[in-house]
């Protein structure tokens, strides 16, 4: 898909792979929801240099038995006041979620979760590659790297990237079940004015 776009509703992948490589312009409140994998199956999107996306809310692997993979090269995501879950958006449920940064930009004005499936089933997993990209998280909640017990969770910052929060953010790392950070000569700032930013 290419060109530029006014979509104000949802945007699913949920089967297969979408290409894109459009504008969508200012759509940052709901419904304007993007999910990738929210049924059983595995869905890709890839953003292809000069795409430019506005969504309110992104969320990758939605269901059990779901894998959602976001792609991203020489393109741009902005969220609104929604959020980013990447492996889990639900409680009790087992999915994968999946997102390589590749020479791109994401901003994302609310949390950033992965490994995010709450409940005494839940068991999903999250995975952020960030190789050449640039991640900022900011506006009213924090950066974590896998939210709830018995979820799992990596993040890969390259010698190219940088990872940061605005002035009332923080970095959790393992806030609950496993979370990795693996930073290659990346940089990491969390730029919470008061102690602890990161955690």
């Amino acid at each position: 898909i290419t060109g530029s776009n006014s979509l104000t509703g949802a945007m699913n992948v949920n089967q297969g792979t979408l290409n894109l490589a459009a504008t969508n312009n200012s759509r940052t409140a709901a419904p304007a929801y993007m999910g990738v994998g929210s049924t059983l199956g595995s869905g890709t999107l890839n953003l292809l240099p000069g795409a430019r996306i506005s969504r309110f809310e992104t969320k990758l692997g939605n269901a059990t038995g779901a894998k959602g993979t976001l792609n991203m090269t020489n393109a741009t995501l902005t969220t609104g006041g929604g959020e980013i879950w990447i492996g889990g958006s639900a409680d009790d449920i087992q999915c994968e979620g999946e997102m390589n940064v590749v020479n791109s930009s994401v901003t994302v004005n609310n949390w950033t979760a992965l490994g995010r499936s709450f409940g005494a089933s839940g068991a999903s997993k999250g995975l952020l590659n960030l190789i050449g990209g640039n991640w900022t998280n900011q506006g009213a909640n924090n950066f974590v790297v896998t939210s709830a017990a018995t979820n799992m969770a990596t993040v890969n910052i390259d010698s190219t990237s940088t990872l940061a929060t605005g002035t009332g953010n923080q970095i959790w790392v393992g806030e609950n079940g496993n979370g990795i950070m693996n930073i290659n000569g990346g940089t990491v700032l969390a730029n919470r004015t008061a102690n602890p930013a990161l955690a």
